[in-house]
């Protein structure tokens, strides 16, 4: 699920850049920790949440909403900035839940996103309770390194992964 997801992110726009944690020529297998673990059924789709709600986290948010390749069975995002959070929970009241504590995001979200500023990251990551067998942590925190993200969140280093991209997303340019 996660890299079908990330596939399908990286397709969305050339505006993507992937960093070192996957390539593309790796063969996944279905045995593999980052697609097999997550508790989801593949027809119940993948649970999305964001921590941190800016022009990122909405623009992924509303690229994955108003898409068609991979089914998304929620996105749980945080009150971060309450503006756009709102938006989206308005956008698409089926799919989409806002929450006032980042904790409540991890127990309904399988893929967590977290899109803070570089100096706040350590200290929400830290202030979590990730499940190993569950989650996945994707950052798009500038200057977050994957040894960072696994140290802060407490979740081996296959677990968390990183991504760049830009508001252009939302509109699945590239595609």
């Amino acid at each position: 699920h996660i890299f079908s997801l990330l596939l399908f992110i990286i397709q969305v726009s050339n505006a993507f850049s992937l960093v070192t944690y996957v390539t593309v020529s790796r063969q996944l297998s279905s045995s593999d920790t980052a697609i097999s673990s997550l508790p989801n059924d593949a027809s119940d789709g993948i649970s999305v949440g964001f921590i941190g709600c800016g022009t990122i986290a909405k623009a992924i948010a509303t690229g994955l909403a108003t898409q068609y390749d991979v089914e998304i069975s929620s996105i749980a995002v945080s009150r971060r900035s309450t503006t756009k959070s709102k938006a989206l929970e308005e956008s698409f009241p089926d799919l989409v839940t806002v929450h006032d504590d980042n904790q409540d995001i991890l127990k309904v979200a399988d893929m967590i996103f977290i899109t803070v500023l570089p100096q706040q990251m350590s200290s929400v990551l830290q202030a979590l309770t990730f499940d190993e067998t569950r989650h996945s942590l994707v950052s798009l925190v500038s200057t977050s390194t994957l040894e960072g993200l696994a140290s802060d969140s407490r979740l081996s280093r296959n677990r968390v992964s990183k991504v760049i991209c830009l508001p252009s997303v939302a509109t699945h340019q590239g595609v």
